[in-house]
């Protein structure tokens, strides 16, 4: 069998046809939980985990979500033989392998990258149905300062938010930047697809916008985080830049985690515990 079906493929090629049913073309998100059983019962970076079953399937779920998410899999479809190439597949699971420590395998695989998005869901999913639904994010800033509901943010809507935190601006000493010169800012980064003055949803999330696009709102409602932002020092952007972080998620992950473990410290010294039944047949179900 390997002299016929492996040997003469490449190891990218045969991960995938390990993994892809016989007669397939796609993975499914459970062909891969054989192979995440097998990372949790013997990889050393996961032991803590062997008396809590419950977070290993957690775990698991949440690595075969971002495996498929990452690689650009749209939802309740499979894994294709390109998507899991360029997304690095073959690569995750080679350093994941090699490496003991699994929270260095930022891709994927890395523990507390898990716990910050499990947290993050379990604050977002209010209504405990494992399922985070329009209802659930109708907190997100875009809806708070859209006051018409119209799926635009205009300059009427934006104005009153920006008088309001110019006047704790003025308060505090610091000097007030116009309106106008805020928005040719914000146009000019955020660059919309739209009328002038006028931002949508979408424009702040296009790829190019996704590390800028929270000035706009920390303009209109944080005022540290807008205070920051205009005195931003560039040499420590540069040092941001070369800190040893791949990206603004793994520095946020490892800083929040961080945070998440002294409270969980403090929790468990309090006889306070989190208990959480989520099964991994109700997980692979959830939607965004």
């Amino acid at each position: 069998y390997y002299a016929k079906s492996a040997l003469p493929l490449s190891p990218r090629d045969r991960l995938f046809d390990l993994l892809c049913p016989p007669g397939e073309t796609t993975i499914p998100r459970t062909a891969f939980l054989p192979y995440m059983s097998a990372l949790l019962s013997r990889h050393p970076g996961l032991d803590f985990l062997a008396t809590h079953s419950e977070f290993q399937e957690k775990y698991a779920v949440t690595v075969v979500t971002r495996i498929f998410y990452e690689c650009g899999v749209e939802t309740g479809g499979g894994l294709r033989r390109r998507q899991a190439k360029k997304g690095g597949v073959y690569e995750a699971f080679c350093k994941v392998d090699e490496c003991a420590d699994i929270n260095k395998v930022t891709q994927f695989f890395s523990y507390e990258h898990f716990y910050v998005l499990y947290c993050r869901f379990w604050e977002l999913d209010a209504d405990r149905d494992y399922r985070i639904t329009a209802a659930d994010l109708r907190g997100y800033w875009f809806s708070v300062l859209d006051t018409d509901g119209d799926g635009v943010l205009s300059l009427a809507d934006l104005r009153p938010y920006f008088e309001a935190q110019s006047a704790r601006v003025s308060a505090l000493g610091h000097e007030v930047v116009p309106f106008a010169d805020v928005i040719c800012q914000m146009t000019d980064m955020i660059k919309p697809s739209g009328p002038p003055g006028q931002l949508r949803q979408d424009d702040f999330l296009k790829p190019s916008c996704r590390t800028v696009s929270g000035a706009v709102f920390d303009a209109m409602v944080n005022i540290n985080k807008y205070l920051q932002w205009e005195s931003r020092d560039p040499f420590a952007e540069r040092q941001k830049r070369e800190d040893g972080f791949e990206c603004d998620w793994d520095r946020y992950a490892c800083l929040d985690y961080s945070r998440l473990a002294m409270e969980e410290e403090a929790r468990e010294e309090e006889g306070v515990e989190m208990n959480v039944e989520w099964s991994s047949e109700e997980v692979m179900d959830t939607q965004l």
